[in-house]
């Protein structure tokens, strides 16, 4: 947050919205950010935030009046196309806004564009690190990462942390930050390249073609610069030998099943990147034990690596990913409780929870909240499969584990009943279907 003391309004009525909305439709440029749980397309959307040069900040309160966007007419000022909105990493919010309210974000200053400094494949940043490239005075919430978990912003009221917290992420962008990339994007000849990333930020979620056309660039990108490391290093090379950038950034984000079929320098790198990994993460956890906290989800990177063809690696992948499993099961059990709905937890916690084997709903081997949401979590998977049965009829393919399960669930007298016959049923269609004993099952 900047130095001066902001000036924080937190907005819930219709009339009050009215009239700070006129008030803001004053301005050429504002700062703007969203709060909710898991928020994205799917993720609702609970706080909206937008800051003034003037110090001031407006906390939207959109989980408790949907209506603000509307007869607020606080749409007005998201879609108007004279007002400079600024904002860092809004994909997600940007979908939430669309999907779940029908406004499209116009005229977006999107933090932060850096291929003008010679690198291709850029670590996405985080804004802090954001105001301390681009200001001298800004900074955020020294919290940021411990509150920004599970249904947090679904709670009201409002407490003080999270108003300081929500204010501080819109003061930080204006005017130093915007003031200076739009400074860097003008002394480099930028403007095309900045602005077909903004149209790709605002509509990464929304629209498909740009989602693919931004993955595409980043293979394009990674290949381009792997091929070039035969030419540059040996099998000698350890990761600490490495000093550039790009190279260390392909390496780290190219798949190692890729990596197999390239030249044997290429997976001589990605393996010793990939102990490389681990071995920090298993030092996270002996540093930082229960209070270890993941924040991203590791669950493909691991599931990759119960196929490496190094079986040390193996197994140091499944000793780790239990490790985490573990905290973050005790961080369920900690932090939730039976009230709790799916849409308030991470994926990276449905991917924990998954990896549970609880004999029914009342295994005393586990908490009792954390068996709720497991069982939860099971529905959910079931009503997947069904969803996907329906659409793709006689060409759906369910894994020989999976039919397994199902065929526990109905059996088990101690399955939820609502997983049971949502089971019962499935296994009844596909039944009929292919016909009894004749399923075909993916490979």
């Amino acid at each position: 947050m900047s130095q001066l003391k902001s000036v924080v309004h937190v907005v819930k009525r219709d009339s009050e919205c009215r009239e700070i909305v006129r008030h803001l439709e004053k301005y050429d440029v504002i700062s703007v950010d969203a709060e909710g749980v898991q928020l994205g397309k799917d993720g609702q959307m609970t706080l909206l935030q937008i800051g003034t040069l003037e110090n001031e900040v407006y906390l939207f309160d959109v989980k408790e009046n949907r209506n603000l966007f509307d007869t607020g007419n606080l749409r007005k000022v998201l879609e108007n196309e004279n007002i400079v909105k600024v904002i860092h990493s809004c994909s997600g919010d940007s979908a939430a806004l669309y999907f779940q309210f029908k406004v499209h974000l116009q005229n977006i200053a999107h933090i932060v564009i850096q291929e003008h400094k010679g690198t291709i494949l850029v670590p996405l940043l985080k804004l802090e690190d954001i105001c301390s490239t681009y200001s001298k005075t800004s900074k955020v919430s020294d919290q940021k990462e411990e509150i920004r978990v599970g249904g947090y912003w679904a709670k009201r009221p409002l407490t003080d942390e999270m108003i300081e917290y929500a204010a501080g992420d819109v003061t930080s962008l204006i005017p130093e930050v915007y003031e200076t990339q739009k400074k860097y994007i003008e002394e480099n000849d930028l403007w095309a390249k900045y602005m077909e990333r903004i149209e790709e930020e605002v509509n990464y979620d929304i629209d498909e073609s740009l989602r693919k056309k931004r993955l595409d660039r980043l293979q394009k990108n990674i290949r381009k610069i792997v091929d070039t490391l035969p030419q540059k290093y040996t099998l000698s090379t350890t990761m600490n030998d490495i000093e550039d950038d790009d190279d260390l950034q392909a390496i780290k984000r190219l798949r190692w099943e890729d990596a197999s079929n390239l030249h044997p320098v290429i997976m001589h790198l990605k393996t010793h990147t990939v102990n490389a990994q681990l071995n920090e993460l298993s030092e996270q956890l002996d540093t930082e034990g229960s209070d270890f906290m993941i924040r991203w989800n590791p669950d493909g990177f691991f599931r990759s690596l119960e196929r490496h063809p190094d079986t040390s690696i193996q197994n140091r992948s499944r000793e780790v990913r239990q490790r985490i499993n573990d905290i973050m099961i005790g961080d369920i059990a900690r932090k939730y409780d039976r009230g709790t709905s799916l849409n308030e937890i991470n994926p990276a916690e449905k991917d924990a929870l998954k990896s549970l084997r609880p004999r029914g709903q009342n295994d005393t081997r586990y908490n009792p909240v954390v068996l709720k949401l497991y069982w939860d979590v099971q529905e959910e998977i079931v009503d997947d499969i069904a969803r996907r049965l329906s659409e793709q009829r006689g060409d759906y393919r369910i894994t020989k584990g999976m039919y397994k399960r199902m065929q526990f669930f109905i059996s088990n007298m101690d399955v939820p009943i609502k997983v049971k016959v949502k089971a019962k049923e499935l296994i009844q269609n596909l039944d009929r279907l292919f016909g009894r004993g004749k399923i075909p099952f993916k490979q």
